[in-house]
């Protein structure tokens, strides 16, 4: 009878510090990004199920969101979750900013600034 193994994660051997997520984030961390989402939630007024500051300014705004999107997926971060450790590395390249091993971490909390409740979304601390 063969001997197979079954994977906690796919992908992931033990002993070797393998790849489990890769993550980049939002223009919500930014704040430019917070600010463009307290503008598109500042007038709760609905019309057909859509808030009016979403009807409003969005579309005029859409190309300062695009940019600071292109701007971050070039000279921003990205975080790579491993098997052993949590990297934070240049978006570009593979080049390591910070490295954290996953023993170290004792808690994690999800925190939302102001602005990031349009994106759905918040930071990992």
């Amino acid at each position: 009878m063969a001997d197979y193994r079954i994977q906690a994660i796919s992908g992931v051997c033990a002993g070797a510090d393998n790849t489990v997520m890769t993550v980049y984030p939002s223009v919500a961390a930014t704040a430019t990004g917070r600010l463009l989402g307290m503008l598109y939630e500042c007038l709760p007024v609905r019309i057909f199920g859509l808030k009016l500051s979403n009807l409003l300014f969005t579309l005029p705004t859409a190309p300062i969101a695009l940019l600071l999107y292109l701007i971050l997926k070039v000279t921003g971060p990205r975080y790579e979750l491993k098997s052993k450790s949590m990297e934070k590395r240049a978006a570009v390249g593979s080049r390591l900013l910070n490295q954290v091993d996953l023993s170290e971490v004792h808690d994690v909390d999800l925190e939302q600034r102001s602005g990031q409740e349009f994106y759905k979304s918040c930071d990992v601390v």
